[in-house]
């Protein structure tokens, strides 16, 4: 990672992730959560406050507050819902993906194109709300957009715009002041032009159309416009804009605010703890970072995983079509298997015989569990569960991406989210266990002792636990490679 031209250790990375909340370009949620249970469990994680309920979703908590200033009150019931589960609107879910990240206190909010999929007045309406609280918690926000309307520009206080090749920086500073800016490197806005399409025209080739330096009636503007260009007369090229942007006093008034004192000195409040300067003089301001910045999470372990233990049993109860159909399914997979196999010979099991190939010849538990239960569904249940767990891969795969954005504003660790959601699938399998191991187990006539069938229950359901463990590992092997504990 590096910031500002300066490589930053893990610990800075800590301190960066803490200080900068960044909105995704897409809109990843659970889609059984409500409006409100997604930004509370947001809050929960990075505000200690907001667990323990001194700042929830009362009208005048934080997570409250941020529904009400969203204009997302009157649908916190509401599922936020995805292109399969109809919930809330477009651009209501839109400003559920920035209220996640607005529930916690970060001097940066970051948005990725955040009008990808709203119109214009949508957009507009959602800038209009990050102004307003960017100014009410004085927050830094920066928002990149492709094409900005009128309407959305005049709300920045500063652009930057980008060249079309390359990406350099051809302006920064005021939004009111940009027009005038190109005005003296000859490029006239022609009559009827907004300033976001002229600012637009003039980062891309179109600019060719706009170079009338004569048209400025200024013979001193005309000078430096002909002086800037590599062949006079001509039309900048994307680098020459950003060239002559380094050299421009808008460049200049940048650099120099750069070099002022910080209000806060991260290198040195991220290593010493302290409020020193820069150079170490005491010149950074006398305000440190609070130590909540600092820490990498804001919930131990145990807390971690029990919040997301909590949010995979509130996602299971609520799915309650998959539950009944899983239902059905091992209902009637127990009792097709159950009477395919009832009173079958033992002498003709060879499924239980190719089974005991994989067993040791010494005497184990296991071992003579097999002979006591005529050694037959010990193989069969390894493909029965096999298939039915195949089914959480998918939901697995479309939690990775909520997972991905979780952990990277440090939600939570890797471990404490694969731990509390694994228990959060055991009240499933015990479901299943019971229902599936049952209908077998008295159907094909194993050992009718409660010591045999309470053993072959718990082997059963520590194979099933194993099993979906094992066909989630895909995903779980990308989720670890995705980060570091």
């Amino acid at each position: 990672m590096v910031c500002g031209g300066t490589d930053v250790d893990e610990s800075q990375q800590t301190l960066f992730k803490n200080l900068v909340a960044f909105v995704r370009q897409s809109d990843d949620h659970a889609p059984k959560l409500t409006v409100a249970e997604t930004l509370l469990f947001s809050g929960m994680c990075k505000d200690p406050d907001v667990r323990l309920n001194k700042k929830g979703t009362q009208e005048n908590g934080k997570v409250g507050l941020t529904l009400a200033g969203l204009g997302l009150s009157h649908v916190k019931d509401t599922f936020v819902g995805n292109e399969q589960i109809r919930g809330v609107s477009g651009g209501q879910r839109r400003r559920v993906t920035l209220g996640e990240m607005l529930t916690f206190d970060t001097p940066l909010l970051c948005g990725d194109e955040i009008s990808t999929g709203l119109d214009t007045a949508s957009t507009v309406d959602i800038l209009r709300i990050l102004s307003y609280m960017s100014r009410l918690v004085n927050r830094i926000t920066v928002v990149s957009l492709l094409q900005p309307s009128p309407e959305a520009l005049s709300l920045f206080d500063e652009v930057i715009l980008l060249g079309d090749n390359g990406g350099q920086v051809i302006y920064a500073g005021p939004t009111e002041s940009a027009q005038e800016y190109f005005r003296k490197l000859g490029y006239q806005s022609p009559d009827g032009m907004d300033t976001a399409d002229f600012l637009l025209a003039v980062a891309s080739s179109d600019r060719n159309h706009l170079f009338h330096p004569e048209a400025a009636g200024d013979d001193d503007v005309v000078s430096a416009v002909i002086a800037s260009t590599s062949t006079d007369g001509q039309p900048h090229t994307s680098e020459q804009l950003g060239e002559h942007f380094q050299m421009s006093k808008e460049h200049d008034i940048i650099m120099r605010n750069q070099m002022d004192a910080w209000e806060h000195d991260w290198k040195n409040d991220a290593n010493d703890g302290d409020a020193s300067g820069r150079d170490g003089s005491g010149s950074g301001g006398d305000k440190a970072i609070p130590p909540h910045f600092l820490n990498k999470y804001q919930n131990n372990f145990t807390i971690q995983t029990w919040l997301s233990f909590k949010r995979g049993i509130i996602l299971w109860k609520r799915d309650l079509t998959n539950i009944v159909f899983k239902l059905i399914q091992t209902f009637n997979v127990g009792l097709s298997t159950g009477f395919l196999f009832k009173n079958y010979p033992q002498d003709s099991s060879y499924f239980g015989a190719l089974y005991q190939i994989t067993t040791t010849s010494k005497p184990s538990l296991l071992f003579h569990l097999v002979r006591q239960v005529q050694n037959l569904h010990l193989f069969i249940a390894p493909l029965i569960v096999m298939s039915t767990s195949s089914t959480t891969v998918f939901q697995q795969m479309d939690d990775r991406e909520v997972f991905y954005k979780h952990h990277d504003s440090n939600f939570y660790s890797a471990l404490s989210y694969v731990l509390g959601k694994a228990l959060a699938m055991i009240p499933q399998q015990i479901v299943d266990t019971l229902l599936l191991g049952s209908l077998v187990y008295w159907l094909v006539g194993f050992a009718p002792t409660a010591s045999n069938f309470i053993i072959y229950l718990l082997s059963f359901f520590l194979f099933n636990f194993t099993m979906i463990q094992l066909f989630g590992k895909y995903s779980l092997e990308h989720f670890m490679n995705h980060l570091y504990i």
